[in-house]
């Protein structure tokens, strides 16, 4: 198995619908903006349609053979069928002025309402009695002198996610906020950009009456050098890709090439995870982050269960409503299905969960090797 890296920067500006409807006359089409990054699929989709047309596809059609006679769908796989191809994906991952990735602020962190606004953590609270059971606990913030807020929007850097992921908080230069005229998204990563258009119609190539429409569109910042990068592992040598290409809707493009790996953040050390005293014995408390969405399996996880084949029981958990992320199934690959795809409830990136493990248990040293891995149904993408 090797490792490939490669690297989306924007022709223009970028739109990537989310779950909404997008057709005339719908009451919500005023307030369709780009989700940004894209989702995975969306990214790994463009991808692999780059690298099918650099084995020689035409674009059209089926993928076919490659210049040895070799099917492609054997190197990069049939429809969303990855496995017989050998293909696992990662990302996509914001990496800026290419000192590496920017990962989405994780849910545990709130910030104060009032006086200095300072950054705060959120941490398994005290057990209570609710129609969900006995004893559920949820999750409270930890030193805040007042009320918090999520810091929705926020990014961080390599050294402020690790900060993180050691129990710490980002330092102010290590976090991108929406809300912050010193060190905010826009300014540093990627503005949004509202424009009006006008169809056309396909035969005449006319203006069409009554056919104006508002799209939110996303630049990520070109003097900050601000792009996408995706990793894939694959048991095959992958051909070099065509550049540029279409990504996303509107008509955008982007251009792609091979790229450098990214150094991701690095699991503390069992020796530094938290201890509590249970009736039982003692256990040690982790947490687990999303840092690109995931589509956990039903039934969804819950409080004292598993997570998605992970060592230990939740304690609690932190995330925001349920992304409804759906899709286009090409005819040529489902002829009985082709078409928008149903929508799918997938949890968004940085969302966090408590769990905890029995001292000395095996799963302890298993959890540094677990990192980066995937949970949930993304190992197709």
């Amino acid at each position: 198995m090797t490792t490939a890296w490669y690297r989306f920067d924007a022709a223009d500006v970028l739109f990537f619908r989310d779950g909404r409807p997008f057709n005339q006359g719908d009451p919500a089409q005023m307030a369709i903006t780009s989700l940004f990054p894209p989702h995975p699929t969306t990214a790994v989709g463009a991808l692999r349609a780059a690298l099918a047309r650099g084995l020689g596809w035409s674009g059209r059609g089926r993928w076919g053979k490659d210049a040895s006679g070799k099917d492609i769908t054997e190197t990069l796989g049939d429809g969303g069928d990855l496995k017989q191809a050998g293909l696992q994906f990662r990302g996509p991952y914001l990496v800026h002025d290419l000192a590496g990735p920017r990962f989405p602020a994780p849910a545990l962190l709130v910030r104060e309402t009032t006086g200095a606004r300072r950054l705060c953590r959120l941490g398994p609270g005290t057990g209570r009695d609710c129609d969900l059971g006995t004893s559920v606990r949820l999750a409270e913030p930890k030193g805040a002198d007042g009320k918090v807020k999520p810091v929705t929007g926020a990014w961080l850097t390599r050294d402020g996610m690790q900060r993180v992921l050691s129990g710490g908080v980002p330092a102010r230069a290590e976090i991108y906020l929406a809300d912050d005229d010193e060190n905010d998204v826009g300014e540093r990563l990627f503005a949004r950009e509202v424009r009006v258009g006008l169809a056309r119609d396909a035969k005449t190539r006319t203006a069409t009456q009554g056919a104006l429409y508002t799209a939110g569109f996303v630049r990520p910042q070109a003097g900050e050098d601000v792009g996408l990068v995706v990793e894939v592992d694959t048991q095959q040598k992958l051909s070099q890709p065509t550049s540029p290409i279409p990504l996303g809707g509107e008509g955008r493009f982007a251009w792609v090439e091979p790229t450098k790996s990214l150094d991701l953040p690095a699991a503390p050390p069992p020796e530094d995870f938290k201890r509590a005293t249970r009736k039982d014995g003692v256990v040690l408390l982790y947490t687990v982050t999303l840092i690109t969405p995931a589509h956990l399996p039903n039934p969804w996880p819950e409080s004292g269960k598993p997570l998605a084949g992970l060592p230990g029981r939740i304690v609690c958990a932190c995330h925001e409503r349920p992304l409804m992320v759906g899709g286009w199934a090409s005819k040529h690959f489902k002829e009985k299905d082709w078409g928008p795809q149903p929508l799918k409830a997938m949890l968004p990136a940085g969302s966090t969960w408590f769990l905890e493990i029995d001292e000395g248990a095996a799963d302890a040293d298993a959890l540094r090797k677990l990192n980066g891995t995937h949970i949930g149904g993304c190992q197709d993408w």
